[in-house]
């Protein structure tokens, strides 16, 4: 029975490690924090309840429920910016979007799905408007950067220049009346200048009281000829259809006029953001301008960049703040409240998993002057809950990089310009943590296991100290060149280090006392990071402009990119229990996943919307957990449950007596001396430690039982396996 159990044993376990390690389930999802920087906003003209938000680098966004919460709709505008929206009149599932050196896209899905509708834009076009003619929704007019204004008659599928008499071609804005007249007017360095469609001209308007930086532009839904103009220093009304311009409430306004927003159901009301950061101010005005109130109570104090009225309920408002996402009102502005759920336009710098295994998550967050945005934000690898503020006692700034201590999880670490903080209560509060540290800018932090050991990476060499944090001072003999960007601990010695600069890699084997270069094939790249093999001695990659990998400690480098993009490589993790396993964040393309360590690599990026990833960090086993910090997306995650091993195989009872056979080894006996798998060393091996070798094949530490690791490479292969089973069956 012995020998039959093995074999059932065997059989299993190969049909498990030829499973794929990667779930048909992994897919990214958004986990926040929810905000971010919102540019453009509409409403669907045909129902109001679909509203879609364009964001500085998340792409789309889409509301079904009047914009009460959000969901993501930028497969194929990652990392874009979107300076304008425009719904088709008579279908609410097409969508057009002008963005930032990509010319127009345009969607009939809702969002699910974008294609190019620039055919005849210039290329890499930065659309800034985008309005249609209400009576032929086919009839589209594009204000282009520097080039003009385009214009289709083919719902967007060709473009054609409309440039005659228009004296400045960097269009800011443009703006439409309502039929029948249907007038275009466009908002230009020079001024407003108006259309003319029978003759294709344009001409230029009256002379502005102030700037002429027309910046924002609104036709009042009952006039044709009141125009409102919004310049870098005032708000201008026109009453004669742009010939000539008068300011009003200079005495009311702080200057700078960034949106403006019209109330179709009464014309005299009107809504501007006014003033700049954390000056700016919304206002109301119920008799078309001539005086303004504060309409600012509970709104995002960062500034208003896109602002809309529900066409069909006029006193709901929905507002783009500047780093804070989406705030509504319901009641004409009297008073505001956050509407961003689903919104996750944040840029996430760096993402730290606490290894002790107490589920916290930390993201370092970019930096938006004036914005209600934390610096650093807890949440859970579970997934569960919502992302807490953890900044009490860090300073105005972006966090670039936090380190968990490896033994104390209360214990971290964060970096932001040229201080370290620590926190002792994981993530409750903060203290600078940087005494010692003379350098202009911090880029890196590790703490060490079993000593209270931090180094820190800098524009000047590398700090270390003694007392986790408490002081440090400069360990940078041997480092010829200044700028640190990374610094990596070894896990299996944590007085070997490997520090990347630009153009060179740098060992020490002695806790940072000397430095000595590795390797001479960089020239030309810019590396800004590296990780080090957890089991397999001499094995490390750095990471940058491209690749690469040494298995002699950085004597040698090869390129270990066959499969990459062309992009950054802006960090790197090693699954610690599968060594082999290994995923690299890029810059445009998102993550990439090897299973054979490094040699080759493969896209990662279901659900991954968001391709600017800056950092990646790893919890838990089965489900294993990955964590992506990025430009635009906030933080995502993603679940790898990995196969386990099936349960220790039992006899059938029957009739009869079930014979043994003869045990008969798999492979040649091993070399005399080695008993692969005897994890207890007395010389034989039981099924159990069979079952603890399937295991570590799957994903356990190898730790568990080194002796199935013949080869040391980390990893428990098939035929390490079948000669743990030789050893069972007699052959040890």
């Amino acid at each position: 029975m012995r020998s039959s159990g093995i074999r059932l044993l065997l059989c299993t376990a190969t049909l498990l490690l030829a499973a794929p390690f990667a779930s048909a389930q992994d897919r990214w999802v958004s986990r926040g924090p929810e905000g971010g920087t919102v540019t453009a906003l509409a409403f669907a003209a045909a129902d109001s309840d679909i509203v879609a938000a364009g964001t500085e680098r998340g792409g789309v966004y889409v509301s079904s429920d009047n914009g009460l919460t959000w969901a993501a709709r930028s497969d194929g505008l990652s990392g874009l910016h979107v300076h304008a929206i425009h719904f088709d009149a008579v279908d609410s599932d097409r969508i057009f979007v002008g963005l930032e050196g990509h010319g127009v896209q345009r969607s009939d899905d809702r969002g699910l799905t974008w294609q190019p509708a620039g055919t005849g834009l210039p290329p890499v076009a930065t659309v800034l408007s985008l309005v249609a003619d209400a009576s032929d929704p086919d009839l589209l007019y594009a204000g282009v950067a520097s080039e003009g204004v385009y214009r289709s008659d083919d719902g967007g599928a060709t473009w054609e220049a409309i440039n005659d008499g228009l004296d400045s071609r960097d269009v800011m804005v443009l703006a439409i009346g309502a039929p029948p007249t249907s007038t275009l007017y466009a908002g230009t360095p020079l001024g407003v200048f108006v259309f003319d469609s029978d003759s294709d001209t344009w001409e230029g308007g009256g002379e502005l009281p102030s700037s002429t930086d027309v910046i924002a532009l609104a036709v009042d839904v009952g006039d044709p000829l009141r125009i409102y103009a919004g310049t870098l220093d005032s708000f201008a009304v026109s009453e004669n259809g742009g010939r000539s311009w008068q300011e009003s409430g200079a005495a009311d306004l702080a200057g700078r006029v960034d949106a403006i927003a019209t109330d179709n159901a009464n014309p005299d009301v009107l809504y501007v953001c006014s003033g700049f950061g954390d000056l700016a101010t919304l206002y109301k005005s119920v008799d078309a301008g001539a005086n303004w109130e504060p309409a600012q109570t509970g709104l995002g104090g960062n500034g208003v960049l896109a602002l809309v009225v529900d066409p069909s309920v006029t006193t709901t408002l929905l507002a783009g703040v500047r780093g804070e996402g989406i705030f509504r009102t319901d009641n004409g502005a009297l008073n505001w409240a956050p509407s961003r759920t689903g919104l996750a336009n944040s840029t996430a710098l760096t993402v730290a998993a606490d290894p002790n295994a107490s589920g916290l998550v930390l993201a370092g967050m970019e930096f938006v002057a004036g914005s209600d945005q934390a610096a650093v934000y807890a949440g859970f690898a579970d997934g569960t809950g919502e992302w807490t503020a953890s900044d009490d006692g860090l300073p105005l700034g972006s966090i670039v990089e936090i380190s968990i201590d490896p033994d104390d999880g209360d214990v971290i670490f964060a970096v932001g310009g040229p201080r370290v903080f620590r926190s002792v209560n994981a993530g409750d509060s903060w203290e600078s943590a940087s005494d010692g540290i003379e350098a202009d800018f911090v880029t890196g932090v590790a703490a060490a296991s079993g000593s209270a050991t931090v180094y820190a990476s800098t524009s000047d060499g590398v700090f270390r100290s003694g007392n986790s944090g408490g002081s440090w001072e400069k360990k940078s003999t041997g480092l010829t060149l200044g700028t640190i960007h990374d610094i990596a601990i070894d896990p299996k010695n944590a007085a070997t280090l490997y520090a990347v600069a630009s153009t060179a890699v740098f060992e020490s084997s002695d806790g940072a006392e000397g430095w000595r270069r590795r390797g001479n094939v960089f020239t030309g790249e810019v590396l800004e990071t590296v990780a080090i093999h957890p089991v397999t001695a001499g094995i490390v990659y750095a990471g940058g402009t491209q690749l690469f990998a040494t298995d002699n400690g950085g004597l040698t480098w090869t390129p270990a990119g066959q499969g990459l993009p062309d992009s950054p490589v802006a960090a790197i993790v090693i699954d610690p229990a599968r060594p082999s396993v290994l995923f690299t964040a890029t810059r445009d393309h998102g993550v990439y996943i090897s299973e054979n360590g490094a040699a080759t690599w493969r896209p990662f990026n279901d659900g991954l919307f968001v391709t600017f990833v800056d950092d990646l960090a790893l919890a838990g086993s089965n489900p294993q957990v990955l964590f992506a910090a990025t430009e635009g997306g906030g933080v995502f995650r993603i679940e790898r449950s990995e196969p386990t091993a099936s349960p220790t195989p039992t006899a059938t009872r029957t009739g009869q007596p079930i014979a043994t056979p003869t045990p008969t080894p798999l492979l040649p006996s091993p070399t005399p001396g080695a008993c692969t798998g005897d994890c207890d060393g007395n010389g034989s091996v039981s099924i159990a430690e069979l079952i603890r070798g399937v295991n570590i094949a799957l994903g356990a530490p190898v730790a568990n039982c080194p002796a199935f690791d013949v080869n040391g490479n980390g990893i428990v292969s098939i035929n390490e396996l079948i000669r743990a089973v030789n050893a069972a069956l007699g052959a040890c």
